[in-house]
């Protein structure tokens, strides 16, 4: 999908954005899942997790593009919020600089 900076665009921090960097998507995520889940669906648990990579690939160039626009504003940020689930996904390790967790790992083996 196409990804763009808007005229006048600014990074907001606040509010959920002060935890989680996309709450839109784990909210899809959630959303999709959780229909799986009521209608007792195998297949839609798969469907839902087919999402994951589709999403993360997303999240991927979005962030790529805020970083190109906001710099060290967008970089400072990402290091102090994750990515989806709060104190889990996204956030940097402080046992190694300049690694992301989990969720960066996995995207960067699908090569999405």
């Amino acid at each position: 999908g196409l990804v763009a900076i808007q005229k006048e665009h600014k990074l907001v921090t606040t509010g959920i954005y002060a935890t989680i960097r996309h709450p839109s998507y784990l909210g899809l995520l959630i959303t999709v899942a959780g229909w799986a889940l009521v209608f007792r669906s195998g297949v839609g648990l798969i469907i839902a997790a087919l999402f994951v990579p589709i999403i993360l690939g997303r999240i991927t160039a979005e962030e790529r593009l805020l970083a190109s626009q906001f710099g060290a504003q967008y970089e400072a940020y990402r290091a102090r919020t994750s990515r989806l689930i709060p104190g889990v996904l996204g956030v940097k390790s402080e046992a190694h600089p300049g690694f992301e967790c989990a969720d960066d790992e996995l995207v960067s083996s699908w090569h999405i």
